[in-house]
């Protein structure tokens, strides 16, 4: 889960992944004792039109291509300001989410800042003494868990099911991309 959870929101801003290209790591935090990888890297080439409801890229710019890194070293720089989770830059302005440190306990723990003609030097669009943050965007997916659950809707669970699919695929497509150091189709 190092980095699994984050690549669903950049495939629903971005769209469907085509192919990938990065490198994965194992055994860089020992003391974890964890059975996969402690870090990755990747480049994610996104297909045209390829479902995206948010973002188009302009007419002759080339294909939409995603940045995407995720680690479990708790030391890291991306569970702090200093590396953002998500930074989405458009013609008005830029939004970027960051950490804030990972100890629900603290305030803090994840950020928005948005940049823009008003804010050039950003602003920070959360409170700086919530407390839980991060964690907090978990509750509401247990929640359509559970109603997927009791109401059986078997139709919001296959489409889950076929959603963490495409998640799935694009991390082989990452672990062979690491094997080859070539570009793989999803």
């Amino acid at each position: 889960d190092g980095g699994l959870h984050w690549m669903r929101p950049l495939r629903e801003i971005c769209g469907r992944v085509a192919s990938v290209t990065g490198v994965v790591r194992r055994g860089l935090e020992p003391a974890l004792e964890m059975e996969g990888e402690s870090l990755g890297h990747a480049l994610f080439r996104i297909e045209p039109r390829g479902g995206c409801r948010y973002l188009e890229q302009p007419k002759g710019s080339g294909p939409l291509v995603a940045t995407y890194s995720c680690n479990v070293a708790h030391r890291a720089v991306m569970a702090h300001d200093s590396c953002p989770y998500f930074r989405i830059t458009g013609d008005a302005g830029e939004i970027v989410i960051h950490g804030t440190g990972l100890k629900k306990d603290v305030p803090g723990s994840g950020g928005l800042k948005l940049y823009n003609a008003t804010n050039p030097s950003g602003k920070e669009m959360f409170e700086e003494d919530r407390m839980g943050a991060f964690f907090l965007g978990f509750g509401h997916l247990w929640g359509n868990i559970c109603d997927i659950v009791r109401s059986k809707d078997y139709e919001k669970a296959h489409e889950t099911v076929v959603r963490a699919a495409d998640d799935v695929k694009t991390v082989l497509a990452l672990y062979r991309s690491s094997e080859s150091g070539r570009w793989e189709d999803v």
